[in-house]
């Protein structure tokens, strides 16, 4: 009998969990209707009975309930147990569902979800409500457990686990410990290199190491190990990202990530040089760090002493920022002229589509015009041939002097065009021009930095 009292009560219970929106309304739900329900199913015992049937329930959804019977209705209190897993959850999380089902999450739409979560929910807690959202987020949007999700001030930021990106991680680990050219055999290696012939890796391997390169915004005053094996596995696992994207399933993981490492060890300049130069310019342009900076490496970066380092960069950077200035400039008018091309574009297009509709309006009218030369029209039939006459040449005024705007303005885009591109012609001649008077500046530098790569490389044989 306790069983099927049980049994009778949790699927009332499961049903009215379903039929609700939020946790207040189940309450309200069991509080009016499960005792006129359990009723209609013939229970009989004691309220006493159920409670436990309830509390179990409410432990299910990660909630700790006090019940009590007043004057036929029962009062719920409740508390979380478990703020990964609960009714709070299940309730925003079908809310969510509702609201963006098939939707990728987006800043607009977590506002969203903050803004109901905060409404519906009367916690003080704010760890709390970021664990219930979160974790609504996770389910609602098929999330996995080691995909993580952050917040700050609110706002979030997904992080999707990659599976790949752990394997290549791991593999790279591993061979670490070994040697990668004694594990890829010359037949594979030589295989791998004909596959990625026509992607040019070494340009892919500069790349990658550019884009690591911009993610780091400072730098020890001594470059040391640690610092160092991080650069290289980071910009070695991209590579090999890269790559793998090429190769696809027609070479194995492991052989992938092997040739990957053998590759940037035999290329490792590729990586040095603009690593070197990031290192340099950094310090020179953060003068309270310049100083420690020089006393350590001023012998290795120049070994004529005569030679003062501080003005050979001086007077290289600054004839660079002027070239960078004019990049920058190019690369703005470059930007203006592609928007002006799109505008060009769309103003062609509603210039076609007015034309077609000029044409229609002269065929109208030609149409028209014929027909008053018919002897057996009517003086009223007559009469409505003159108004659409009237009015076609209203619509054809109208239409035409709309074409000859839409002319105009596509006529003004191009001319514009056609100056922002003697604007870059103008730059790029500047620019050599600069370049040409640098070439001596450019010419140290270029030794300062190499003199650079060559202990940065040193460096590398030792710590292995």
């Amino acid at each position: 009998m306790h069983t099927t009292h049980r049994n009778i009560t949790f699927e009332i219970l499961n049903d009215l969990f379903s039929a609700s929106t939020n946790l207040n309304d189940f309450n309200n739900n069991i509080s009016n209707n499960l005792l006129r329900l359990l009723q209609t199913q013939g229970f009989t015992q004691e309220f006493s009975t159920l409670i436990p049937f309830l509390q179990e329930f409410y432990a299910s959804k990660g909630l700790n309930a006090t019940i009590k019977l007043k004057k036929n209705i029962i009062e719920i209190k409740t508390i979380i147990t478990n703020p990964n897993n609960n009714a709070y959850i299940d309730f925003l999380s079908l809310w969510i569902k509702s609201q963006f089902n098939n939707k990728e999450i987006t800043p607009e739409i977590f506002q969203a979800i903050i803004n109901h979560s905060k409404q519906h929910f009367s916690f003080h807690d704010e760890k709390l409500l970021k664990s219930i959202i979160r974790n609504a987020i996770k389910k609602s949007f098929n999330l996995k457990n080691r995909d993580s999700l952050f917040f700050k001030n609110f706002k979030i930021y997904v992080r999707k686990f990659d599976y790949d990106f752990a394997q290549i991680n791991k593999e790279l680990r591993n061979i670490k410990k070994l040697n990668s050219s004694q594990l890829l055999a010359i037949s594979d290696k030589d295989n791998i290199s004909m596959l990625l012939k026509n992607s040019n890796p070494k340009i892919i391997l500069q790349d990658c190491t550019n884009n690591i390169l911009q993610n780091i915004k400072t730098f020890p005053v001594v470059i040391n190990a640690k610092f160092y094996n991080k650069l290289l596995h980071n910009v070695t696992r991209d590579f090999r990202i890269q790559i793998g994207k090429i190769l696809d399933n027609q070479i194995s993981s492991f052989n992938q990530t092997c040739f990957a490492e053998d590759f940037v060890r035999e290329n490792i300049t590729i990586i040095l040089l603009p690593l070197a130069k990031k290192i340099i310019y950094y310090f020179f342009s953060h003068p309270d760090l310049w100083t420690n900076f020089l006393q350590t490496y001023q012998k290795k970066l120049l070994t004529d002493s005569s030679q003062n380092l501080q003005n050979i960069l001086a007077d290289y950077f600054a004839a660079q920022e002027k070239i960078d200035i004019k990049n920058n400039n190019i690369q703005n008018i470059t930007r203006q002229i592609k928007e002006n091309e799109k505008n060009i574009f769309e103003l062609q297009q509603k210039s076609l589509k007015k034309d077609t509709e000029l044409q229609n309006l002269n065929k109208d009218y030609e149409n028209n015009k014929a027909n008053l030369k018919t002897t057996t029209i009517t003086s009223t039939e007559q009469e409505n041939i003159n108004s659409n006459l009237s009015r076609l040449l209203n619509e054809q005024k109208t239409a035409l002097f709309a074409l000859e705007k839409l002319t105009e303005s596509i006529e003004m885009l191009k001319k514009d065009n056609n100056m922002l591109q003697q604007e870059i012609k103008s730059y790029q001649a500047k620019i050599q021009e600069l370049q040409a008077n640098m070439f001596s500046k450019t010419e140290k530098f270029n030794i300062i930095c190499n003199n650079f790569v060559n202990y940065l490389a040193e460096y590398k044989n030792e710590i292995q």
